[in-house]
């Protein structure tokens, strides 16, 4: 390692204010050059393993945020064919899926092609030709300005510019821009070297040559022309130096050059990147074979292996030692599930070598297994050959051929108390966890268990291992743990990834390429030779996704129809829910098409081969009831009118919805979401009026949005038959009707008349807020009345999942009434599931007490005694208290504020105070501390609000909840008009909430039955509680709904504070912690600040609340 001190970087940023003239001395800046790291290194020690924790809601893992705190714009420099795009795309996929951190590529490559085409000459990017530098440069410019928009939305995020950047000048440029911008982001420079001759042209044949600006083209013509445009670059390319600032070099994925990089987010990239390499890989994911925890339908569990398990677990060894350790020379990467291969998984074993004609050589492999015993007894019939291996690098030595390493971080998700029992032994024990877990199975964690999150953070070292080797690792696993790896490596959301299917007796081998992963599926042991068809965890329906994402791309090829049930006939397959019914590969990847319920194949209608077939073409008919599949099954045939061409708007993100009526073919367009965080816009102006034709990129209207001022822009040609939202202040939600277009432009004078539906109208005004009545001390949020669910209209098809019928017709319900939030308002099952009828909604709601707050909790009941342990029943008003409280959690986006408190003179005035009164009348600190927070709340009276979906209502009076409770019950009493009462009016209101609950006995010792007052159950406009009594610093409370506030105070005691004397360093003063829990909604952070500086200047200058 070399330490020196580089000039200091270019542009850097001024201090805006300069507080003192005397200028801090620099950090020494660091260079390390790690020369010739051994890339085969062994990896010896297993990662720490994760402990169980102890206690009675202990977890074994916390899942946090992630700790950076800054906006990072990486710049890549290289030239063509060096894998800059490999290494952006991991980095930003490494980031945003084990970091939740947004990361974003601006590849300029695809601006250049959408400003010039794609398949330019080799001339285009000679440095000499000044017309094609200046439309090469436009494109930069534009990914630099989409770039710059992007890292001015709130929040950390990484953006990563994609470009050769091969001048010193062009990287100047870009660091002058973004410093410019005034985004205050930290730059980096990753940097790509690649000078071997072999990894460049397996990098061009492999990579660039699939790339839009080569195909179809001749290969040896193809190869020629990009090294010609590579020389091009060449001839002016400039190495970054230290002068260009913090970056990393990367020198054929062996030697790493890091100079001046700082901060959290530009370490993870370095110590990312330092693991990465543009090599070709494969890796193969298993699940264990059968448990006996598998055949009781059981989850979790240490259990072995079951008879077929075991046979599994033979047939796995065989596949690997035959197909994964035996690769060809001619093709060391794809392999080809082929019927010869089929056979010789069941038994009936060929000599690939003969048959194929090919030579095989042995390749070092790796076996990667769980500590848990069934993967290790699925790992037992590998052989472990020994033999002398030579590195590319030069180094010889000892290789054991899939030597198993048990790693911790494998283990299964931890199912916590729910350990060892089955699906619907938890639903009917934990029925309020079982449903928590179907409404969010992500963040769910089991009591005293794991969560995906969890096990997402205990993936990443694995991940980057995975990264960093570069022989063949096969993974023998959990489904939980492969679900996280998959999504990782195929690029599916975080969200998705708990129902990716992992079926046993498979086989996933997945091929990492520079712009995604290629999947292969090999079934070892089909359904029918296992003791039982059910896996033996498959989860309910329910807890199954309910929608499946739609695919990004035009066009799509059927590679093999389903994976695993291998039958001659594929008509009449059973399916059940989350199977695979095909393989479909795109660009990027090969998701699997799957099913959301039970359902019989029927009919398939596109057989697997080379064809493309565009998104939206019919490829398979299914029934409900199996009776139906002989039915004119070989004289079915498609609709010719099904317009395929309308289905690429849909999967552009437009809202248009297809109608089939009394009208001409047409669209329905809906209001854009423009922006991730778009849930409603205003039309500022339209562009095009009745009549008018459009073609692909015209600007139909301009939308304000809530960020900025965004054209609307057309997708494909059509003409304007009718508007129908005129362009005005009002908020129209997306998705709500704003157009009709047509192809014809003699249809549009049938439009003149036609009306959206009601399914579609746009949301009424939202009520304008009552006058406050000054005779109610307690101004509520009354409950919405319920308002009819989108109906259907006459004529149009009800489009819903056959699930979605079979339960609407359950149930009684009118499935026309109910609507659907699948996709394109595909009506779905949970939507039947949650749809309440208008006269059950219009019905009197269960009684919770005076404006719709809920009654107070009754006393706990005479525990039921088990062995072991106590059972404590919940009354109906506790378990609704328990219910509201966990959906305002759910509901309300928390933020908190916290500040420390001088009491000495707030309990100077309390002595001054008490003096003058009579012991039964004194005046405690608390009351003092509620005087404040009225006085506060009527200085800063947003604070004191509600949330009412379509407006913010804000009250007039001060109503605080203060929290009493008696040792068995939480109580949440109403102190009124805080703001505007005097003390002594707040301490009798208070003493009387208590002296309610202070528990009494008559004569006989019976306890005394109280009637507690309406108070008690009335909702104010914002919580106190005060858990200083108990010894506690701080908490942060809920905010219960509809309220937008809740304060916490902490303990009163002596610390140590700096002194504002000038003689003395430090005093000793009387704090108190406050910490505000604030609905974000309602209240901005900056106006929560203020209003905890007007609370801490009341406590500590309380002679202001006489005034």
């Amino acid at each position: 390692m070399t330490q020196q001190e580089p000039p200091p970087p270019p542009l850097t940023t001024p201090p805006t204010k300069e507080k003192s003239t005397t200028k801090p001395a620099q950090s020494p800046s660091f260079t390390t050059k790690i020369m010739d790291l051994p890339v085969y290194a062994s990896y010896h020690n297993n990662p720490k393993p994760h402990k169980w924790a102890d206690g009675e809601n202990a977890t074994p893992l916390e899942v946090i945020g992630s700790t950076a705190t800054d906006k990072l714009a990486i710049i890549m420099v290289g030239l063509p064919a060096t894998g800059k795009t490999h290494i952006a795309k991991r980095i930003c996929r490494f980031l945003s899926f084990f970091h939740d951190i947004p990361a974003e590529i601006f590849n300029v490559g695809d601006y250049r092609r959408n400003l010039c085409g794609a398949q330019m000459p080799s001339t285009f990017y000679d440095p000499n030709n000044t017309e094609a530098l200046q439309k090469r440069l436009a494109a930069c410019d534009a990914a630099i300005s989409d770039m710059m928009e992007y890292l001015q939305q709130d929040g950390v995020r990484v953006a990563a510019l994609d470009a050769t950047n091969s001048s010193r000048e062009r990287r100047r440029h870009i660091v002058k821009t973004l410093h410019d911008s005034g985004i205050g982001c930290k730059k980096m420079f990753v940097e790509s070297i690649c000078d071997s001759k072999e990894l460049l042209e397996e990098n061009i044949r492999k990579v660039k040559l699939s790339t839009p600006d080569y195909r179809d083209m001749d290969e040896e013509e193809a190869i020629a022309d990009f090294h010609q445009r590579r020389e091009n670059y060449a001839s002016q390319y400039e190495p970054v130096s230290d002068e260009d600032g913090p970056h990393v070099k990367i020198i054929n994925s062996k030697q790493f050059i890091v100079h001046s990089i700082r901060g959290y987010l530009q370490l993870k990239v370095v110590h990312f990147v330092m693991n990465l390499h543009t090599l070709p890989r494969t890796f193969y994911l298993t699940r264990h074979g059968q448990s006996e925890y598998n055949l009781l339908g059981k989850i979790g569990g240490d259990s072995g292996l079951s008879e077929k398990g075991v046979e599994y677990a033979k047939r796995l060894a065989k596949f690997a030692t035959e197909n994964i350790a035996k690769q060809s020379v001619q093709d060391q990467v794809n392999f080809k599930s082929d019927d010869s291969m089929r056979s010789s998984m069941t038994g009936s074993v060929t000599d690939q070598t003969q048959q194929n004609g090919q030579q095989h050589k042995i390749h070092p492999c790796r076996l990667w297994t769980s500590t848990m015993r069934r993967t290790k007894e699925t790992a037992q019939f590998f052989p472990h050959e020994s033999f002398c291996h030579t590195w590319d690098n030069g180094d010889v030595g000892e290789w054991v051929q899939f030597r198993p390493m048990a790693r911790r971080n494998l283990d299964e998700l931890y199912a916590g108390v729910c350990d060892g029992m089955t699906y619907k032994e938890i639903e009917e024990t934990f029925p309020e966890e079982f449903k928590r877990r179907q409404d969010d199975k992500l963040a769910y964690r089991y009591p005293r268990g794991e969560s995906y999150m969890d096990v997402t953070l205990r993936l990443e070292p694995v991940a980057q291992e995975m990264e960093r080797i570069r022989e063949p690792v096969l993974i023998i696993a959990h489904q939980g743990i492969l679900r996280i790896l998959y999504a990782y490596f195929m690029g599916l959301d975080r969200k998705e990834a708990p129902y990716v299917n992992i079926p046993l007796n498979n086989v996933i081998q997945l091929t990492p390429h520079a712009y995604g992963c290629h999947e292969e599926r090999f079934c070892l042991m089909h359904k029918s030779e296992m003791t039982t068809t059910d896996d033996g965890q498959d989860e309910p329906i329910t807890s199954m996704p309910r929608k499946v994402p739609p695919l990004k791309k035009k066009e799509t090829t059927i590679s093999s129809m389903s994976s695993c049930d291998n039958d001659d006939d594929h008509d009449a397959t059973k399916v059940h829910p989350n199977d695979p019914i095909m393989n479909a590969p795109v660009v990027e990847m090969q998701p699997q098409t799957i099913v959301d319920t039970f359902v019989q194949a029927a009919k398939i209608l596109a057989e697997a081969g080379p064809s493309d077939i565009a998104c939206g073409v019919p490829i398979l008919v299914t029934v409900e009831d199996e009776a139906d599949v002989a039915v004119d099954n070989d004289g079915f045939q498609v609709d010719i009118a099904w317009p395929p061409k309308y289905i690429p708007a849909i999967l552009k993100g437009q809202s248009v919805r297809r109608w089939f009526a009394s009208y001409p073919p047409h669209d329905v367009v809906g209001m854009p979401s423009l922006s991730p965080t778009m849930e409603s816009g205003v039309i500022s102006s339209w562009n095009l009026k009745e009549g008018d034709s459009f073609g692909a990129g015209d600007v139909i209207c301009a939308i304000e949005t809530d960020k900025a001022t965004m054209d609307f822009e057309a997708q494909d040609d059509g003409v304007v038959a009718k508007i129908l939202a005129e362009a005005g202040p009002s908020d129209i939600a997306c998705g709500v009707p704003i157009l009709v277009t047509v192809e014809d432009e003699a249809d549009v004078a049938s439009f003149s008349d036609f009306v959206a539906d009601a399914s579609a109208a746009a949301p009424s005004e939202p009520p304008a807020a009552s006058s406050p009545e000054p005779a109610a001390p307690t101004p509520t949020p009354e409950p919405a009345a319920p308002q009819a669910p989108p109906a259907v209209t006459s004529g149009e098809r009800v489009v819903a999942s056959p699930l979605a019928h079979t339960l609407a017709k359950e149930l009684g319900h009118n499935i026309a009434a109910i609507a659907g939030t699948g996709p394109g308002g595909r009506i779905i099952a949970a939507d039947v599931k949650e749809f309440i009828p208008m006269e059950q909604a219009a019905a009197s709601p269960t009684e919770v007490g005076a404006d719709g707050a809920p009654a107070q909790a009754a006393m706990i009941s005479e525990p039921i005694v088990g062995a072991g342990y106590k059972d404590y029943p919940l009354s109906d008003s506790a378990r609704e208290i328990a219910a509201r409280l966990a959906q305002s959690k759910r509901n309300v986006p928390h933020y908190y504020l916290t500040v420390d408190l001088s009491m000495d003179e707030i309990i100077k005035m309390r002595a001054t105070l008490n003096e003058s009164v009579g012991e039964d009348e004194q005046i405690g600190v608390y009351e003092l501390l509620l005087k404040a927070v009225g006085a506060a709340t009527k200085a800063v009276p947003s604070v004191n609000a509600s949330w009412m979906e379509s407006i913010v209502r804000v009250y007039d009076n001060v109503d605080i909840n203060v929290a009493v409770g008696n040792g068995d019950a939480l109580y949440t009493p109403v102190i009124a008009d805080v703001g505007s009462r005097g003390v002594k009016a707040l301490s009798e209101d208070l003493k009387a909430a208590v002296k309610t609950l202070e528990e009494e006995v008559d004569d006989e010792g019976n306890p005394i039955v109280k009637e507690l007052s309406p108070n008690f159950s009335k909702m104010g406009t914002l919580t106190v509680m005060n858990l200083g009594m108990y010894g506690i610093k701080s908490c942060a409370p809920i905010v219960t709904e509809p309220q937008a506030a809740a304060l916490a105070l902490g303990v009163i005691e002596n610390r140590i504070v700096p002194s504002e004397k000038e003689d003395e360093l430090y005093k000793e003063s009387i704090m108190m912690t406050a910490t505000m829990s604030l609905d974000h909604r309602v209240v901005d952070g900056a106006v929560g600040a203020q209003w905890l500086a007007a609370f801490k200047s009341h406590v500590e200058n309380p002679t202001t609340l006489l005034l």
